[in-house]
């Protein structure tokens, strides 16, 4: 047993911090936007989903979407950024709009800004 303990804890993978935001607004059409977390963790994978506010394409209050776009952009990946603040996630958005799979139909469907957040979780 301890020569087991031994190699597996030389061997696996650490556990990751998760750092998870608070769902933040976001604005269609914008140029982008910043979320600041802080701190010097470096990120090794940043998840970024969709929070449903008010029930649109299909979707109701408290529903996560993961796959989602801006424009022509699916799933977009945010760029982590370091400054004077410590770690901030960037996303552009390139005076394009948001959209979402339909939950029933799957088609592109564009939703609007009120009625969703950008919710980020990063993996350090």
């Amino acid at each position: 047993d301890e020569i087991w303990a031994n190699i597996v804890a030389q061997h696996a993978p650490k556990q990751f911090k998760v750092i998870e935001t608070e769902p933040s607004s976001f604005t269609n059409n914008s140029v982008g936007m910043d979320y600041i977390i802080g701190g010097n963790d470096t990120p090794k994978f940043i998840q970024t989903v969709l929070v449903c506010q008010n029930d649109e394409a299909g979707y109701i209050a408290g529903d996560e979407v993961w796959c989602w776009g801006i424009g022509n952009r699916a799933n977009p990946n945010p760029t982590p950024i370091y400054g004077r603040t410590g770690l901030r996630i960037r996303i552009m958005i390139d005076s394009e709009t948001f959209w979402v799979n339909h939950k029933d139909t799957a088609e592109k469907t564009n939703i609007t800004d009120t009625n969703w957040r950008i919710l980020y979780r990063v993996y350090c």
